[in-house]
């Protein structure tokens, strides 16, 4: 309520813990003014607000949880830094509405380097969880907005696939991945030739034609993305229908829901999901959105950026569209996702 005023009567940490609880909505408010405050404000005032939409802070009992079970996620965490599994790695374990472990373990990077993971401030690749947290609640919204039938085909949405070899295949179908489309093309390896990458398509500095963030101080010709696709709407499709995993089928859904909602896919999931859900730490691009956030590196990319790949998307498919795709690209915390 814009015009409330949340009484907490203790200065304790637990009162001030709670009270913050009650802001965002993870516990309820149900209490009432014991005295008299003014004319406007009687003995008794209240404004009731229901409990648990948002998630709160308890101890393992309270969620019906063993703490002395949880305590064993310290030694596999450590266990896997020291074998090299990992530098680090942030855990969370939620039951019902409450947080009951919230840790981070080790660095961003191995040997010392980097920085301690912090389970709140470290963001990551999330790679496929893409799909669910970006593709599919969209996909979703959409659907039960009526602005899509995922019994129609992907055309009715992509004026450009309109007879073309994908002319016909339903959204249903892309959903199910049994489109018959083939699991992925390697767009990236066509702008690289014998001696490297092909100078027409790269320039280390962004203007009007360099346009695309591979990586800081890697820009891709703009105009390749309409080359990729190009090599999606003719790839070849199989008769059988059997069920092929294929990242194609979530490169041409974002395509379908940006001609669905009339807005870009970046755009419409930050408007309808993360911001209003309070997900400040989720976006695309976080090397770019949000430069002082810390990003747990992905890899050392001696193939084709030939640089540390940290706050830029790691799927190849997805960063010559510009980071920003159907089957990856978006970055996030644990309290976040």
């Amino acid at each position: 309520h814009e015009d409330a005023i949340l009484v907490a009567y203790e200065d304790k940490e637990d009162a001030q813990v709670a009270a913050a609880e009650a802001l965002f909505g993870g516990i309820k408010v149900d209490g009432s003014l014991p005295v008299t405050a003014s004319a406007q404000f009687p003995a008794g005032t209240s404004i009731a607000n229901p409990s648990g939409y948002r998630f709160q802070f308890g101890m393992p009992a309270a969620a019906g949880m063993n703490s002395y079970v949880l305590q064993g996620i310290d030694s596999i965490a450590q266990e896997a830094i020291a074998a090299g599994a990992t530098p680090g790695c942030a855990v969370l374990v939620m039951r019902g509405n409450k947080i009951v472990w919230d840790k981070g373990y080790g660095r961003t990077e191995y040997h010392g380097a980097g920085k301690e993971v912090d389970p709140y401030a470290t963001l990551y690749d999330l790679a496929s969880v893409t799909k669910v947290s970006a593709t599919t609640v969209a996909t979703m919204k959409m659907y039960y907005d009526k602005l899509i039938n995922i019994e129609e085909s992907a055309s009715v949405y992509v004026e450009q696939m309109r007879g073309r070899n994908l002319n016909s295949i339903k959204l249903r179908n892309l959903l199910l991945h049994n489109s018959g489309l083939v699991p992925f093309i390697p767009f990236y390896q066509e702008t690289m030739g014998k001696a490297g990458l092909k100078p027409n398509l790269y320039s280390a500095e962004p203007n009007d034609t360099f346009c695309v963030p591979i990586i800081d101080g890697l820009y891709m010709c703009g105009a390749y993305q309409d080359t990729v696709w190009e090599m999606v709407m003719s790839s070849p499709i199989k008769s059988d229908k059997k069920m092929r995993y294929s990242d194609l089928s979530m490169l041409v859904m974002r395509r379908v829901l940006e001609g669905a909602s009339g807005v870009s896919f970046e755009r419409y999931l930050d408007s309808v999901f993360y911001k209003p859900l309070g997900m400040e730490n989720t976006c695309f691009n976080p090397a770019i959105n949000l430069p002082k956030k810390t990003c747990a590196p992905t890899e050392m990319d001696n193939l084709w950026r030939h640089k540390k790949v940290e706050g830029y998307v790691h799927d190849q498919s997805a960063a010559v569209l510009g980071g920003v795709s159907g089957n990856a690209g978006l970055f996030s915390n644990v309290y976040d996702l």
